[in-house]
């Protein structure tokens, strides 16, 4: 009897396993990129009171 309970019982486990990591790898696992962020706010405007909008020195961020 203990035989047949480990053959039962071992397909089972594995199949227990491999649904847990399918779940955490489509639905737990986070790879989605980074906000996107350029470092600056391009709609400020200049001290003098300029209307004009202020362009940033660089376009470093994450794209």
């Amino acid at each position: 009897m203990l035989r047949m309970a480990k053959k039962v019982l071992i397909p089972i486990i594995a199949v227990v396993v491999v649904a847990a990591g399918a779940f955490w790898w489509f639905v737990m696992r986070s790879d989605s990129p980074e906000k996107l962020s350029v470092g600056g706010n391009s709609t400020t405007t200049e001290a003098g009171g300029s209307s004009e909008p202020v362009t940033p020195g660089s376009i470093d961020g994450t794209w």
